[in-house]
């Protein structure tokens, strides 16, 4: 019985997501973000996986529309909510958003000029994810070097520039799993030159002398 009222209770806020879903694609942004709160707030102390899953998940989709909103400030201190409550959980879909946060906030500063501080962010994201065989966090993994490559070129660093990008290639990989691929082109600034650059680095063989495991630096 007892397990019919749970998933009773986990179906109610399944409905209420998909409602935020709808309010969202209607431009309703604002029913959608409170349901984002009333789920993340309403489940914050669950202790079951699954609750604690919809929790996150509803805080990481308010991250993400107050992205798409341009209000950063707020997104941000949602990002902090959300890492706070979850960065050492051990489900997988909650550590894929902690890590997709920290790569957020990492973007955020890095359009803020804050290079040294994005640096921190991205390396957290990038630890998170490099090692998995997922392709979502290893699409995650891609698009941390790829703002790495961005952030070293800011501070003049074109040594470190170029090994990140170096270290960006060997780990796409010669036969891209597509979601990667798809997910670093989205973050390139010219997506044809990088494509060329990917295409020429592997047919000559060419392999970093960097590993594409451990830290970024």
């Amino acid at each position: 019985m007892e397990g019919t009222e749970s998933d009773s209770a986990a179906g109610d806020y399944y409905e209420l997501l998909d409602e935020a879903k709808e309010l969202r694609k209607a431009g309703n942004s604002e029913g959608a973000l409170q349901i984002y709160d009333e789920v993340s707030e309403e489940l914050a102390s669950a202790t079951d996986s699954e609750h604690r899953v919809l929790a996150a998940f509803a805080l990481y989709r308010k991250v993400r529309e107050l992205e798409r909103l341009g209000r950063f400030d707020e997104m941000l201190s949602a990002i902090s909510l959300l890492l706070g409550r979850y960065e050492g959980a051990p489900e997988r879909d909650i550590r894929l958003y902690v890590a997709r946060s920290f790569l957020l906030r990492g973007h955020r500063l890095y359009r803020r000029r804050k290079i040294r501080s994005a640096l921190r962010e991205i390396e957290a994201a990038w630890l998170r994810s490099f090692d998995s065989d997922d392709s979502d966090f290893r699409e995650t993994a891609a698009v941390a070097l790829v703002f790495k490559r961005q952030a070293m070129y800011r501070l003049f660093r074109f040594r470190a520039a170029w090994k990140a990008g170096a270290q960006l290639f060997d780990y796409v990989g010669p036969d891209p799993d597509p979601r990667v691929l798809n997910g670093v082109l989205e973050a390139q600034r010219n997506q044809e030159l990088f494509l060329r650059l990917l295409r020429t680095w592997h047919n000559a063989g060419t392999t970093s002398r960097r590993s594409t495991h451990g830290p970024l630096d």
